[in-house]
């Protein structure tokens, strides 16, 4: 049995390392699919604890900014079957809860989200980018494989863009020397 293994969707968010603090990472690509398959690749591997760290975006955070989540929720529209956000005919789909004792949430979406795109949004999904503390392409498929099979999971996210990706990959670099350092206290 493998102990810790970290999820990062593209190797330019942690410069290439193929280790973390001795635990190895897994480079996941990028969006839901991809994150889901990886997830439960490192589960088939023997993994029994995925931690997710990566860049993210937020209209609340400052840029650079480290966040561990504490609810991951989906973009999935279903309607008129259930709400946004909802998987129709399944339970507690809505929001998988990470950690009780924290409010960040971090909606993840298939959309990169560009603010000068904003016409090109739903109203719903546009609330959801709006309402959640972060956004990213790959928290809630890990999360919910993590949960299906019965298996812990983190994610820490540094925020990377506000809507404007010009400068992700810079602000990738220095957000994961926090995130790292972070880790390394804990």
């Amino acid at each position: 049995m493998k102990d810790r293994v970290f999820l990062v969707a593209v190797r330019l968010e942690v410069g290439g390392i193929e280790e973390i603090l001795g635990s190895p990472v897994i480079f996941t690509g990028v969006g839901k699919i991809n994150s889901a398959i990886a997830a439960h690749h490192a589960i088939g591997q023997g993994f029994r604890q995925i931690v997710n760290i990566g860049s993210c975006g937020s209209l609340s955070i400052p840029v650079g900014q480290i966040v561990k989540i504490g609810r991951a929720l989906q973009d999935i529209d279903a309607t008129p079957l259930c709400h946004y956000g909802e998987t129709p005919f399944e339970d507690e789909s809505h929001e998988i809860i990470l950690d009780h004792t924290l409010e960040t949430t971090c909606f993840s979406t298939d959309y990169f989200y560009d603010a000068k795109q904003n016409p090109k949004y739903s109203p719903s999904y546009l609330k959801s980018i709006q309402t959640s503390t972060v956004f990213d392409m790959e928290c809630y498929a890990q999360a919910k494989v993590c949960r299906s099979l019965g298996v812990p999971y983190q994610s820490y996210k540094w925020v990377s863009d506000n809507g404007d990706g010009s400068d992700w990959q810079e602000n990738c670099r220095a957000g994961f020397e926090v995130v790292k350092d972070l880790l390394a206290e804990k």
